[in-house]
């Protein structure tokens, strides 16, 4: 991720005032409203759709107190002083219905164990870190003590985006899904 990117990506994070269960909807409408640029545009930012202009990094660096080169070149998740740690257990429990306690329940931890690791910033252990990777299908490339996943729009993990895209199936209406499983069966199959 680019510089720029990932610091509208830290602005959009920011606007949630560490809220996970906020929906991304409205933290980039605080986001628009807070810049004064079009929600649309915003979005299509942060999904490399579309480039903002000076007069839109302008208005964002103006509206979070940074100045222009440091929305460009700076590094902003240095400048917040994020624990990456703390930020991803907390966004990765926050995908899942009742989260901490259902992975402690799981995992055969103590739920004031995985409490701590969210509420009071503990690193958990080695083998714990490994079973919170492997409960999310986290690859073992994406270190949750170095790695910005919290960022991120899509869901982190292989098993968030399957349970992602049954939640989608499970919603879509029943002939909505009778027009796609042809392609379903064939893609899974």
């Amino acid at each position: 991720m680019d510089k720029l990117l990932q610091n509208l990506h830290v602005l959009l994070w920011a606007c949630k005032e560490r809220d996970y269960n906020m929906s991304r909807e409205k933290a980039l409408d605080i986001f628009s409203r807070r810049a004064g640029v079009p929600q649309e545009r915003i979005t299509t930012f942060l999904l490399k759709k579309d480039v903002p202009s000076n007069k839109e990094i302008t208005q964002i660096a103006s509206a979070f107190y940074f100045e222009v080169a440091e929305i460009y070149h700076g590094d902003l998740l240095d400048n917040y002083g994020i624990n990456f740690l703390r930020e991803n257990i907390s966004y990765l429990f926050s995908l899942i219905p009742r989260g901490k306690a259902e992975f402690a329940r799981r995992a055969k931890i103590d739920p004031t164990t995985v409490n701590n690791w969210v509420k009071r910033g503990q690193m958990p252990e080695k083998s714990n870190l490994k079973k919170i990777s492997e409960y999310f299908g986290l690859s073992e490339e994406e270190d949750l003590t170095q790695a910005p996943l919290f960022l991120e729009l899509k869901p982190a993990g292989a098993g968030q985006r399957k349970r992602e895209c049954q939640m989608l199936i499970d919603e879509m209406p029943t002939d909505e899904f009778a027009k796609l499983y042809p392609a379903l069966k064939k893609l899974l199959s």
